[in-house]
């Protein structure tokens, strides 16, 4: 069995997701999955979101992504904004924010804060009470 790996909250951070991406490989691990917050924070927000393209098999829009990337984003001035220019926002705007998929036999369904958009939050113990 292939295991896959599971991060996020990269937030722009180039050395640290070289590190990862890095540790990753040499394991000879082929199924990456980025959970979201790709951006924001740190300087190499362009750099971040080509690494990811290249080497992710998913990745799932977060909050901070969407702040960013939005057609309608207050922050369009925001230095990230600008630095990862209208194609790499409207690739972060068109992902995804929830991906499922089986895994032996098992339903596994990933999502940055909730599976329904970024702007819910998930409280499993509300959906227990509610089933």
């Amino acid at each position: 069995m292939i295991f896959p790996t599971f991060f996020s909250d990269v937030h722009a951070n180039i050395t640290a997701l070289n590190a990862v991406l890095d540790d990753i490989h040499s394991r000879g691990i082929s199924r990456i999955f980025c959970l979201g917050d790709s951006v924001t924070k740190c300087c190499n927000p362009d750099l971040v979101i080509d690494k990811l393209r290249e080497n992710c098999e998913v990745v799932l829009r977060g909050n901070c992504d969407e702040s960013i990337s939005s057609p309608n984003a207050k922050l369009k001035s925001f230095w990230s904004r600008v630095k990862i220019g209208e194609e790499r926002a409207n690739y972060l705007h068109n992902l995804p924010v929830m991906t499922e998929f089986y895994m032996s036999g098992r339903l596994v369904r990933l999502f940055h804060a909730s599976p329904f958009s970024t702007s819910h939050i998930y409280n499993q113990c509300i959906l227990i009470k509610i089933l």
